[in-house]
C-alpha cells in the first residue's frame, strides 16, 4: 500500500487496493481513507451518535469531579476560617474579654 493519494474519491480506491478494486470486496484501508476524506458517510450516523454518548458521559464524569473539587476547596476554606471564630469564642467565653486581653499581651 502506498500514501501517495490524492484528494478525489476514485483516487483513493484505486491506491488503496488495487487488486480488489475490480471485486465487490472493500478493505478496511479502502474504507478508512474514504471516511479520512469525507467520501462514505455509511457509518457517519452511528459515528455520531456514539460520539455524541460518550462526550455526554465524560461531561458528567468530569463535571461532578469539578463539582466535588469546588465543594471541597470551599468547605476547607470555611474550616480555617472557623478555626479563629472557635479560638475567639474560646477565650473570650471563659475569663471574657479580660482573659483575651491577657493572652494577646503575652
Amino acid at each position: 500500500m502506498r500514501f501517495n493519494w490524492g484528494t478525489g474519491e476514485d483516487y483513493v480506491r484505486l491506491f488503496t487496493d488495487p487488486e480488489q478494486h475490480s471485486s465487490d470486496a472493500v478493505s478496511h484501508d479502502e474504507v478508512f481513507m474514504l471516511h479520512l476524506h469525507g467520501h462514505s458517510y455509511a457509518s457517519g450516523i452511528g459515528g455520531s451518535i456514539t460520539y455524541l454518548i460518550s462526550s455526554l458521559i465524560m461531561l458528567a464524569v468530569f463535571g461532578l469531579i469539578a463539582v466535588g473539587v469546588i465543594l471541597a476547596k470551599t468547605a476547607s476554606a470555611v474550616m480555617i476560617l472557623f478555626v479563629f471564630v472557635v479560638l475567639v469564642i474560646a477565650l473570650v467565653d471563659a475569663g471574657g474579654w479580660s482573659r483575651a486581653g491577657r493572652f494577646t499581651k503575652i
